[in-house]
């Protein structure tokens, strides 16, 4: 097992399924041309590739592959949510949890970075390995990021355009919500250091309702953060609403800080719950005190004909004023290119290492979401 992977299992950084090789092994298929890829492989670059998620019908081929080529010298990050057996991959696996969410959390985003950087460092052959679960996106992003800050002149954004071109994917397998943090990851790079205040949010207005069944909608509104669920709305007095209304208003008293999830669902007719929309935001990136976002900013409703065009959620919310701490002192993440190094400062505990704890503990959320 490498050092690397040593030093994640230590600070519990990374799951508990980087294990030891197992001798046992299945039938293995035979490779001898390092260009013949595994079915659903992807070579983003001479240092990364994208592969399937690697099921059991998969793992052998897969794990042939990169052992004849690669042996020790392929690290496997490994963003699907699911964790696996690992003994075909010699254990050189890294997994990160964040159930629920569309993509990771923003200072979890640069902790993979990091490590992908410092496994590549540690080696001139070493390899980075992505994987999601249903499909692409998420590998998509994290390379686009990391194509990104190892190139300068290339924006996380034109790297989502490469990469979908070389591979033949359609960009708009990339949620809304990937490409709202693609901006904040640019923005960072680029310079610009956030704020990372607490907002108490008070309303949230849905305007130009939707036709979800029965030329209406049910809905209820769930809000997640690290911690798991903070808000719901009222699930036993639930109240439909005719496509023909202007807007629907919620009242809330929630304090939502740092990465939040903001999810719609609409109680069916056949008292189903169905997750309607996402929206998922840092408050750091939240400058003004209402937040507008349309239709084509949110996920699943922009490509959903069941909402018009003119469809938008509103946010409300005031910023909390914290006694006794330094406005300075919020600054939680710093980039320093020129030194090939990312120093995250860490204030009221939010270094890496327990901001990752948080996000691997439970589910936030019942449901899978569509684009992993």
């Amino acid at each position: 097992m490498s050092r690397l992977v040593s030093l994640f299992q230590k600070f519990n950084f990374i799951g508990s399924s980087v294990n030891e090789p197992d001798d046992d092994r299945d039938s293995i298929p035979v490779y001898t041309i390092k260009e013949s890829l595994p079915q659903g492989t992807h070579l983003i670059s001479d240092r990364i590739l994208i592969i399937p998620f690697p099921d059991l019908h998969q793992r052998a081929s897969i794990s042939a592959y990169l052992n004849t080529f690669h042996g020790k010298k392929y690290m496997i990050w490994n963003i699907s949510d699911k964790i696996y057996d690992t003994s075909h991959f010699g254990g050189q696996v890294l997994d990160f949890v964040f159930p629920g969410f569309p993509n990771p959390p923003l200072q979890v985003i640069f902790s993979i970075i990091n490590s992908m950087n410092a496994w590549l460092n540690t080696d001139e052959e070493n390899i980075i390995i992505i994987h999601g679960q249903n499909n692409k996106s998420r590998s998509i992003m994290l390379a686009a990021c990391l194509l990104s800050w190892k190139h300068e002149n290339i924006s996380p954004i034109q790297g989502i355009s490469e990469i979908c071109h070389k591979i033949n994917e359609n960009e708009k397998i990339i949620s809304p919500s990937q490409v709202r943090y693609l901006s904040y990851y640019h923005r960072i790079l680029l310079g610009e250091r956030p704020v990372t205040s607490k907002l108490h949010l008070h309303r949230i207005i849905l305007n130009n309702i939707p036709s979800i069944e029965a030329g209406g909608i049910k809905p209820i509104i769930k809000i997640f953060q690290n911690k798991g669920l903070a808000y719901s709305s009222d699930s036993d007095n639930l109240q439909f609403f005719p496509s023909e209304n202007l807007f629907i208003s919620f009242d809330l008293d929630v304090e939502i800080e740092g990465d939040v999830l903001i999810v719609c669902k609409h109680l069916t007719e056949a008292n189903k719950l169905l997750t309607t929309f996402k929206v998922m935001l840092h408050t750091a990136f939240a400058n003004q005190n209402v937040l507008h976002i349309i239709r084509n900013e949110i996920d699943l409703a922009c490509n959903d004909e069941k909402y018009s065009d003119y469809f938008a959620m509103d946010l409300f919310f005031d910023r909390i004023e914290e006694v006794g701490v330094e406005k300075s002192n919020h600054l939680w993440v710093s980039v320093e290119r020129s030194r090939g190094i990312i120093r995250e400062d860490a204030v009221e505990d939010k270094g890496e290492m327990d901001f990752m704890n948080k996000f691997s503990i439970g589910d936030i959320d019942e449901d899978s979401y569509e684009t992993l």
